[in-house]
C-alpha cells in the first residue's frame, strides 16, 4: 500500500471524507473506454484533488445480455 493510500485509512476503514468512485464501460472498445475514464478522472480531480486509481480490470458481461463486449473497470479514491 502506498503512503498516500494508507493515509486514507483509519483502523482498516476509509477515513471520513474519502470519496470512492467506480468506473466501468464497454462501448467503442477498451481504448475509448480508457479515454473516457481519463477524462472523467481529470474532471473529478479538478474538484477533489488527485486520485489513487486502481489498475483496470477486464470482466465478462453477466446477466441476461451476455452477447456484448467485455467491460473495462477501475476504482478511484479521492
Amino acid at each position: 500500500m502506498t503512503p498516500l493510500a494508507s493515509a486514507w485509512l483509519e483502523n482498516d476503514q476509509l477515513a471520513p471524507g474519502v470519496i470512492v468512485v467506480g468506473l466501468g464501460g464497454n462501448l467503442d472498445g477498451p481504448t475509448a473506454v480508457q479515454a473516457r475514464f481519463d477524462s472523467a478522472l481529470a474532471s473529478l480531480a479538478s474538484l477533489w484533488g488527485p486520485p489513487i486509481v486502481s489498475s483496470s480490470l477486464v470482466t465478462k458481461p453477466v446477466g441476461p445480455v451476455q452477447d456484448q463486449p467485455d467491460f473495462l473497470n477501475c476504482v478511484a479514491a479521492f
